[in-house]
């Protein structure tokens, strides 16, 4: 795994345009492919270096009959006979899935994702198939979302991206690093050294992180919320701190509030929600998680919300 991301990085170094594959030990294509109209192949996929594919990312999941079958054309259910048959065709999938050495690790509102056999450090994204079989509109929807991902501005930005290494053609699939999913806002401020030495100081609980997170995003982006932001820490530091240490209590909030705000990790997540016009509420426990890196933990974000916010 670790040639993987030298290679990754030494591509990115010297392409000029990057694209999904060029996050790959395989050679670069001479053009990057938008999605299709249509999320059906209009032609059959044929890939001249799928042994090289093979030999870094797994079986090619478009040969499996599980992706082929979810590909099938969408029926609206009218009827319950119809309803029934759709749960069917979702636990098919899944059992096909599994059947074929694929397990499900996780499932979001859009996307599914899967173990890839024989390679532990890699997961397989795919449509949600209880999102994906209710309208090709969904379907495309899951799609959309597999390619801004992929995507070589996206996937270039920032180190809180998990890296996408190959993809089909009309990015019905992607296939990216394993991550690590954080399930808690304890575990999650583990990643923001600022909080924990809040937490050290006594003033303030690893759990209590999720309460603070999102002022915190606001008012680096908000002048007017950091006002609200430093109320709240006065009403923690008066709960926690004696009376007698209360004296100079304004300026210690003030100063909490500025380290805070001037954290990097707290800045990086703010300019990279901006960047891309993502919601803040995709950076919460079992949405965000970590990837090893150059055997360091780096925090990522696991399912980006684009699009999802008006």
């Amino acid at each position: 795994m670790q040639k993987l991301f030298e290679n990754w990085r030494r591509y990115l170094k010297e392409a000029v345009d990057v694209d999904i594959l060029a996050a790959t030990p395989l050679e670069r294509p001479a053009k990057a492919q938008s999605a299709p109209s249509s999320d059906e192949y209009s032609d059959p996929y044929e890939d001249p270096r799928g042994a090289t594919r093979e030999k870094y990312f797994g079986q090619n999941p478009d040969d499996l009959q599980c992706i082929q079958d979810l590909r099938k054309p969408i029926q609206p259910a009218r009827s319950a006979e119809e309803h029934q048959e759709r749960h069917a065709r979702v636990a098919d999938f899944f059992d096909c899935m599994k059947n074929s050495g694929y397990n499900k690790i996780g499932e979001g509102s859009f996307r599914a994702v899967f173990t890839i056999p024989g390679k532990p450090d890699l997961v397989l994204k795919t449509p949600s198939p209880e999102h994906a079989l209710r309208s090709h509109n969904n379907r495309q929807q899951s799609m959309e979302m597999n390619r801004k991902e992929a995507e070589g501005a996206f996937q270039t930005a920032s180190d809180l991206v998990p890296k996408v290494y190959d993809s089909a053609r009309d990015y019905f699939w992607i296939v990216s690093e394993k991550v690590n999913v954080i399930d808690n806002w304890g575990g999650m401020s583990q990643y923001f050294p600022v909080w924990k030495d809040l937490v050290s100081s006594g003033i303030f609980d690893s759990y209590a992180f999720g309460s603070y997170f999102y002022d915190i995003i606001d008012a680096m982006t908000r002048e007017r919320r950091k006002d609200d932001l430093k109320k709240m820490i006065l009403s923690r530091l008066l709960h926690k701190l004696p009376r007698d240490e209360q004296k100079n209590i304004e300026q210690l909030a003030d100063d909490i509030v500025k380290k805070l705000l001037m954290n990097s990790m707290f800045a990086n997540i703010r300019d990279f929600l901006a960047q891309f016009k993502l919601p803040s509420w995709d950076i919460r426990p079992h949405n965000v998680g970590y990837a090893i890196r150059d055997g360091k933990k780096q925090f990522v974000i696991l399912d980006p919300g684009f699009g999802l916010e008006g």
